[in-house]
């Protein structure tokens, strides 16, 4: 993964962030990101740059800003439902919550028995298990280098 020595066309995912080996100009090649890819694999499913797409969890967008390109969380979801940051919802002995700690999260609480008055907020009841479930993050900007002069040009 030398930029020296990358093939124009081709491509590799880093990060959730499909990038291309890209000729900009007779002299100059470099990293373009193209899209993003929410499974991380080099096989995956490709979403464009500017698209929204959603998974088990949470949804996700794929934003560039200049030359740097981001995919992450926006909301959550709860049986295909999206939810926003600060909702609760509840199933049973269950309890998610959508969290952000400057990237997304679901907190997930769960009541290990059924004994708990009705009344008691599942959190004051003894006896819970808690879990996290993490979003997706990828961030990463593109480079051009200059093959002659062998230097970084952005």
């Amino acid at each position: 993964m030398k930029i020296d020595d990358c093939m124009i066309g081709d491509t590799f995912v880093i990060n959730f962030l499909l990038y291309e080996c890209h000729r900009w100009e007779i002299l100059a090649k470099g990293y373009k990101i193209i899209g993003c890819v929410p499974s991380n694999h080099p096989n995956g499913t490709v979403v464009q740059i500017g698209k929204k797409v959603k998974d088990l969890f949470f949804d996700y967008i794929c934003t560039r800003h200049n030359n740097t390109v981001t995919f992450k969380a926006i909301g959550c979801v709860f049986r295909n439902v999206s939810m926003a940051v600060g909702a609760r919802r509840y199933n049973g002995l269950l309890k998610y919550e959508c969290l952000s700690d400057n990237i997304l999260y679901i907190r997930e609480t769960k009541v290990l028995h059924n004994y708990c008055d009705k009344k008691t907020p599942i959190e004051e009841c003894p006896g819970i298990g808690e879990s996290i479930i993490h979003s997706k993050y990828g961030r990463g900007s593109e480079v051009a280098f200059d093959v002659f002069n062998r230097k970084i040009l952005n």
